[in-house]
């Protein structure tokens, strides 16, 4: 048992990394658990929005304050993961004036900054903007590199003494007399089994929050709210758009590096580890994103997600919209008479460092720390080679400067536009070598052939840099390929559905795959990656 950490932090999310940078900066010795890789839940299923606060100016003035307040925050700790690109409200003719005026009082009751625009002005921003545009506002929307952001707060934690532990799942917990001492973890990927001593334990894991209390003996209530989001092959604005009126589905629509994120929907679910998204729920979301603009569905579609938002539960809930998206720490001493354990749930990635901060200073009270927190004022250091994402068109000089140094590197992602010293770099830096981790760090494969031909190169460089054996490379292979069509089967028409029966083909015959899998032959490797439409 290792009896010099403090804390355990459980849940790898952006709530999880702040809390750890929080504390870190306070001199307090943390490790980070995650059962898969960091940014497994909602925190890598979203938009990729910095809220404003105006989407919750009138049904819910509290979160619409603290995002407003911690946009500008962040802006200023973290420029190199953010996007400033603005947003617009949209009335369309159809939507209620009386609704706008609200919302105007609403945004000057919480201090978010709104501004007419003119008409002409707003089809600059999305020429593809329905015809029935009544009024549009700007706002302080920005968009906002998730992954990055989170990787920037665990690297700049571990600077600190900080230990973050990936693939690794809490199975239970040592208690001495009413107290957590100590959290029993077991490697998902070797099965070892260990146990970390501590002082606190504090339950950051999103989702899955009332399953981590429920094992410590504790009860913290989750609503576990559903949404699906779209991903488009082309930035149809230049800065985030949104409906303006009551929140609903299908009405934000989010540039995003080279593409476009469009959703979402709401729904409590059930199966909060079941991510696959139907054919139905997409053509639901076309249709309501239609409205806003008309011709959405002529757009290639690139694939669909899904994500469970971890709101803040109550005995009552019709309906999801109408959960407030505020925060809540839980000292379950107080609640359940379990010492050295502490829930924080809900809150939004724009708000994560409010929560953090809220959380690490109950924490620190806990420990007897009476250092305050300083991830208000303190910058978190950017990743290294990282620049600020200044629009698409920097994302590419980015590229360009990174390959300055070297002009014979390859490019092995021409979608994205990924060089192989960028692949090793980031698989270098990985503990346990995925392709699907090394995309969310690199972007290979995120583009418009969606990894067709880029993932045998990555495959060939790995192999060929002693990074992975052989013999791996066939598991890693079919475990990408099946993630990314998974995400490709909902969505598929036009050119990207022809684009993805290629890579079956590409895959499945030119390259034997259909035949020389070991753990699938024949018929069961095309039922488990072809899209079968």
């Amino acid at each position: 048992m290792n009896s010099e950490i403090m804390v355990v932090i459980i849940g790898g999310g952006v709530t999880g990394a702040g809390i750890l940078w929080d504390l870190s900066l306070r001199g307090i010795k943390c490790t980070l658990i995650e059962k898969e890789d960091l940014c497994n839940g909602a925190s890598g299923r979203n938009h990729g929005l910095l809220h404003s606060g105006g989407r919750y100016a009138v049904e819910d003035p509290e979160s619409a304050d603290e995002c407003a307040r911690e946009n500008k925050i962040l802006r200023q700790l973290a420029p190199w993961a953010i996007e400033p690109c603005g947003g617009l409200f949209i009335r369309l003719a159809g939507d209620s004036p009386e609704y706008t005026e609200r919302w105007l009082a609403g945004c000057k009751a919480a201090q978010v900054a709104t501004e007419p625009v003119a008409l002409a002005a707003a089809y600059t921003y999305c020429p593809y903007l329905s015809d029935d545009v009544a009024e549009a506002y700007l706002v302080q929307d920005a968009a906002i590199d998730v992954y990055k952001l989170v990787r920037g707060l665990v690297i700049a934690s571990r600077s600190l003494g900080a230990n973050v532990m990936t693939r690794t799942e809490v199975i239970g917990f040592i208690f001495r007399g009413g107290r957590i001492t100590g959290v029993r973890v077991r490697n998902t990927s070797s099965g070892f089994e260990e146990v970390i001593g501590c002082s606190l334990v504090i339950n950051a894991a999103g989702a899955w929050a009332g399953k981590v209390a429920q094992m410590a003996g504790c009860r913290v209530k989750v609503a576990p709210d559903r949404g699906i989001l779209l991903v488009f092959n082309a930035r149809l604005a230049s800065c985030v758009i949104n409906r303006l009126r009551i929140p609903g589905d299908g009405d934000i629509l989010v540039p995003s590096h080279n593409v476009s994120i469009f959703g979402t929907t709401s729904g409590i679910t059930d199966t909060i580890d079941d991510q696959m998204v139907k054919r139905q729920e997409v053509e639901y979301l076309l249709a309501a994103g239609s409205e806003l603009i008309p011709g959405m569905r002529d757009f290639r579609r690139l694939r669909a997600y899904a994500g469970v938002r971890p709101l803040l539960g109550s005995d009552d809930i019709a309906d999801s919209r109408n959960i407030t998206r505020t925060f809540k720490v839980f000292d379950h001493k107080e609640g359940d008479g379990v010492d050295g354990f502490i829930s924080a749930v809900g809150g939004k990635f724009t708000t994560y460092r409010l929560m953090a901060e809220k959380t690490a200073n109950l924490a620190a009270a806990k420990l007897g720390c009476n250092k305050p927190s300083f991830t208000g004022s303190t910058p978190i250091p950017a990743p290294e080679g990282t620049q600020q994402a200044n629009a698409s068109k920097s994302f590419y000089i980015f590229r360009k400067d990174s390959r300055r140094e070297d002009r014979v590197r390859q490019l092995i992602c021409d979608c994205e536009g990924v060089t192989d010293r960028e692949i090793l770099v980031a698989a270098i830096s990985l503990p346990w070598l995925t392709l699907n981790e090394l995309r969310n760090r690199s972007r290979f494969g995120m583009g418009t052939c969606q990894g067709t031909f880029c993932t045998y190169r990555v495959l060939g460089l790995l192999i060929e840099a002693g990074l992975i054996q052989s013999s791996e490379a066939l598991g890693l292979l079919m475990d990408f390929l099946k993630e990314r069509w998974k995400g490709a089967l909902p969505v598929g028409s036009g050119e990207q559905l022809r684009e993805t029966e290629f890579a079956h083909a590409l895959y499945a015959y030119t390259m034997g795959l259909e035949f020389a899998s070991g753990r699938m032959k024949g018929k069961e490797f095309t039922d488990a990656t072809r899209p079968g439409l």
